[in-house]
């Protein structure tokens, strides 16, 4: 499917705040698990994450949509992000799981404000999306 400038910027901001928020409820589910420690491991979380989402996430957000405007006219939704960054996604799922898996009856907590984390860092940072596709 090939979208122009907008639609490629809208493409790219609902994956990071569909992936975000996705993460943020994932998180949410070791809550009562964690027990007391998991309001300070959400809060803690969701405070860096935001602040992460707002400086080194933004970044990366307005490099996609340099890429974007590179491209002015229509192209592939799959070149929105560079292939680094495709090659990535599967060291984070492997990551993810691996976090859940030898820490998540253990640890709760942990697994609770990184997921948190960054699920906040990602929903922070899809805004540049959805501000450069409201500005053309």
């Amino acid at each position: 499917m090939n979208l122009g400038m907008v639609g490629r910027a809208r493409v790219a901001g609902i994956v990071w705040l569909g992936m975000g928020s996705w993460l943020l409820a994932r998180g949410l589910a070791y809550r009562e698990a964690a027990g007391e420690s998991a309001q300070l491991a959400l809060i803690l979380g969701v405070v860096i994450g935001v602040a992460k989402g707002l400086t080194v996430l933004r970044k990366s957000s307005r490099r996609v949509i340099a890429r974007i405007e590179a491209s002015p006219g229509k192209a592939p939704v799959w070149t929105i992000w560079p292939k680094i960054l495709l090659l990535l996604i599967p060291l984070m799922i492997a990551f993810g799981w691996s976090l859940r898996h030898y820490y998540g009856e253990s640890n709760p907590e942990i697994v609770l404000g990184v997921y948190s984390g960054i699920g906040a860092a990602l929903i922070a940072s899809s805004f540049p999306y959805f501000m450069f596709a409201a500005r053309h």
